[in-house]
């Protein structure tokens, strides 16, 4: 396999200056780009989404092979995490 087969090792890959990954519009998933997916081989990606509810809330899934590997991960009291967070979770995954 090309580059890191680990998802700890895609999230510790991220770039922060480089990410971009954001939930508008609301209520669909949007994958991020910048992330650096290609230290994984390409195996690995993440999305995001903000719901639309009347609370909304921040949420991460990571995209495996065209399927869910991991999540959604809920982040209920933040709208737009930095980047530093969305990182942070990814780390917890892996």
């Amino acid at each position: 396999m090309v580059g890191y087969p680990h998802l700890k090792h895609y999230a510790e890959h991220i770039q922060y200056g480089n990410l971009n990954c954001y939930g508008d519009p609301v209520g669909r998933w949007h994958r991020a780009h910048g992330d650096n997916k290609s230290s994984s081989g390409g195996k690995y990606h993440h999305e995001c989404m903000k719901t639309s509810g009347e609370k909304p809330v921040f949420r991460i899934r990571v995209i495996s092979g065209g399927t869910v590997a991991h999540g959604p991960v809920d982040l209920p009291d933040e709208t737009q995490p930095s980047d530093g967070r969305k990182v942070d979770v990814l780390k917890e995954l892996g």
